[in-house]
């Protein structure tokens, strides 16, 4: 898959989970709609990311992120990327992924699921594939979802995906490594802490924190490339329902 610098990292990088801690006293309800917007940053360069989740129609959800970068106060790129789902309480059903950057290093794809014929139809900017499906093949976004409910519903520590990315299916690994009290605009976060499983010689390295007061949305993300490009992303301000995320008293 192509790269496009330090915005493209970023916007493939915004793990904004909606997951819960394994010692949860009761699974959170997944058809809650919310919203929640980051500060980003890559090397000195600024970004403001929100993420939502809302219902569609009975059982269908867009989950949905967006990006704006510039430098400055002048906008230099912007991302949209959502996924369309069906969630039945305990199947999740990918139906649509689209993602389109604008600006500096511009790209786009989408991935069409096609599950009558068992075919998803994925592109990359003028190129396409035409992918078999297999249950449990989901999309860069709706696995994101998914993980909340594995974290919930079972007492496993690692969590592994099957995701269409261009024209493979490429493997995910995560896994829950502790908790932490977390300082943050809003005040300070319980949470636990995740990260995706790498082999021993990458030089990669991706952290997550979820707050675990707060439906264990989102609250840090650190990624490190094999270039030595540090991303971070900070919760700014969210809303879980009618609820305001606040810091602990």
């Amino acid at each position: 898959m192509r790269r496009h610098g330090w915005l493209l990292c970023l916007s493939l990088l915004l793990f904004i989970l909606p997951g819960v801690d394994l010692l949860a006293q009761e699974p959170l309800s997944f058809s809650a709609q919310y919203s929640a917007q980051y500060n980003a940053s890559a090397n000195g360069f600024a970004a403001t990311a929100r993420r939502s989740l809302t219902l569609t129609a009975n059982d269908s959800y867009e989950l949905k992120n967006e990006l704006t970068a510039g430098v400055s106060g002048v906008v230099l790129a912007t991302l949209e990327e959502a996924s369309q789902f069906h969630w039945d309480g305990s199947v999740l059903t990918p139906l649509a992924y689209s993602y389109l950057l604008t600006g500096i290093g511009g790209d786009s794809n989408t991935v069409n699921f096609d599950w009558a014929t068992g075919i998803a139809l994925s592109t990359d900017r003028d190129e396409n594939w035409q992918i078999e499906l297999s249950a449990g093949v989901i999309d860069k976004l709706s696995y994101q979802f998914l993980l909340r409910q594995q974290l919930a519903s079972t007492s496993q520590s690692t969590f592994d995906f099957e995701i269409i990315d261009g024209d493979e299916i490429a493997a995910q690994t995560y896994r829950i490594v502790g908790r932490e009290q977390l300082s943050t605009s809003l005040g300070t976060l319980s949470s636990v802490k995740l990260e995706r499983v790498r082999a021993a010689d990458d030089e990669r390295s991706t952290s997550i924190w979820l707050a675990t007061e707060w439906d264990f949305i989102l609250a840090r993300l650190e990624q490190v490339s094999s270039s030595g490009l540090t991303i971070e992303l900070d919760l700014e301000r969210a809303s879980i329902g009618s609820r305001q995320v606040q810091g602990l008293p």
